[in-house]
Order: structure tokens, then C-alpha cells, then sequence
């Protein structure tokens, strides 16, 4: 009875991570990242085409989507600004292109398309995603805004004429499960699975 007791309890243990694992498909073609509290188009190219990021600024801010309306495109977070003229890195050794944090260090960064590519297999959950540029939400000067590679990582600023791909985000969850009421459901079963344990034993 111990080796039984002791599997359901990973199988829910397992369950119960899963519920609240940093992407979450949520349906109706949206994906929640919770470590980042923002719902991803599940789409990585609903706009279909490469864009100039005028362009692409206008298509998220009037997407509607799942009933929602405050779409935007992902945000570079704190831009960067040390080592960095003309959103190009001068740190010695930094890959042309590149925002280097170190001279060895020029991984990741504060964007949100950053924290989704260092997530764990994250290309699972999405379709259509584009080996390539895409904007980011903030300008970095008049001329140049930001923009990420989801094929790398590396993320500079170029003309904002330039085209890159565009992929929509909002604010928050959508149907989000409480944390507490997850909890409550796996320590409901977790007694009564020890319950009917003490029974027959």
C-alpha cells in the first residue's frame, strides 16, 4: 500500500505542477506566462507578414482577440543603455548586433520576448514562430526602435522603415486558477487519498 500511496502522490504532485507551470494554454488560441504575468497570441505570426514597426505598433493596438482589446506588442523592459550607441553594444568582443551585458555575457535581457526564449522548450506551446526579428513595443530613438531575435536572442535597435515580425501580448491572465484554490484541490486529495490508505491498512 506504501509504493501505491506513495505514486498517487507523485502523479498529483505532478498534476498539480503542471497547473501552475510558467505557460499555460488557456484555449481560444492565448498562451498565460505566469513568471511574467502577460497572455502570448499562441499565433507567433497572426499578422502573416514581416512589417515596419509602425506598422506592427498599429496592428497589436487594435487587435481584438479572445474579446480582449488592450493587445500590444511585447515590451523591451529597461532598455538598455550602458555600452550601447545607437542601440549597437561597444563592449570589445560583442557579436555585431548584439546588447551585451559583459564582454561574455550577451544572453539575456529585461524584454519579454527574452524571458519567454530562456523559458524551458517554450516553442511547444506556440505555432508559426519566425526564426527572425521581431519589434518590440518601445522606440529607441526617433528613427530606431527595439527588436529581438527569436532565432538567438540578441536584441538591437534598427529603422523603425525596417521590417521585423510583430506578436501580440496582454496584460495578465485570462482565466486564471487561484493559486490557494490549486493548493486546496492537491491537499483534498492528498487526505483523501490517506484516508482510504488508513482504512485499509
Amino acid at each position: 500500500m506504501n509504493t501505491f500511496r506513495t505514486n498517487i502522490f507523485l502523479l498529483l504532485l505532478c498534476t498539480f505542477l503542471n497547473a501552475n507551470a510558467a505557460l499555460v494554454d488557456r484555449g481560444n488560441g492565448m498562451i498565460y506566462d505566469s513568471a511574467q504575468e502577460i497572455t502570448w497570441l499562441q499565433d507567433a505570426n497572426t499578422l502573416g507578414s514581416a512589417t515596419n514597426w509602425a506598422n506592427a505598433s498599429s496592428w497589436a493596438d487594435n487587435l481584438e482577440h479572445g474579446g480582449y482589446n488592450d493587445w500590444r506588442l511585447p515590451s523591451v523592459g529597461e532598455s538598455p543603455s550602458n555600452n550601447v550607441v545607437n542601440g549597437e553594444s561597444v563592449i570589445e568582443n560583442c557579436p555585431p548586433g548584439v546588447i551585451c551585458r559583459s564582454a561574455t555575457d550577451y544572453s539575456e535581457t529585461p524584454a519579454e520576448t527574452s524571458g519567454l526564449f530562456y523559458t524551458a522548450n517554450y516553442s511547444n506551446d506556440f505555432s508559426n514562430i519566425q526564426p527572425n526579428f521581431y519589434w518590440l513595443a518601445e522606440e529607441q530613438s526617433n528613427s530606431r526602435a527595439w527588436r529581438f531575435s527569436m532565432a538567438n536572442g540578441h536584441q538591437n535597435s534598427r529603422n523603425k522603415t525596417l521590417s521585423a515580425y510583430a506578436w501580440a501580448v496582454r496584460d495578465g491572465d485570462i482565466t486564471a486558477v487561484p493559486l490557494p484554490s490549486a493548493a486546496w484541490l492537491l491537499l483534498s486529495a492528498l487526505g483523501g487519498l490517506f484516508g482510504i490508505s488508513k482504512k485499509y491498512s
